[in-house]
């Protein structure tokens, strides 16, 4: 899903600060030095079928905080703007990780 997110990015105009497509939003969301954590579930539907041998799932992903109507980065070398006591991405992606274990839900 993060793959397809970050292909939005072909569709945000950076000079602008506009989608030139119906979508980039979940790119922006991804690229934001204040977006603070992005989760995701997925869950089969076991009633609902697409065929025969073809199962339908759900997925929903969620942020925080919501970016709204700001330029996501500024342009210039990669995590050249970071928090104080951050060198590299790869850091702040290890602060940003939180593992939640899953579980089963039976309704």
């Amino acid at each position: 899903m993060a793959n397809k997110w970050w292909n939005e990015s072909y569709d945000f105009n950076y000079e602008k600060n506009v989608c030139e497509a119906p979508m980039c939003g979940y790119y922006l969301q991804m690229v934001w030095g204040n977006t603070e954590k992005i989760g995701c579930a997925v869950q089969r539907c076991e009633k609902v079928q697409r065929g025969p041998q073809t199962p339908c799932y759900l997925l929903t992903c969620a942020y925080t905080p919501p970016i709204i109507n700001v330029i996501p980065y500024a342009k210039g070398e990669s995590c050249s703007a970071c928090p104080n006591g951050t060198t590299s991405c790869k850091q702040i992606n290890e602060q940003m990780r939180v593992s939640i274990p899953v579980s089963t839900y039976t309704p």
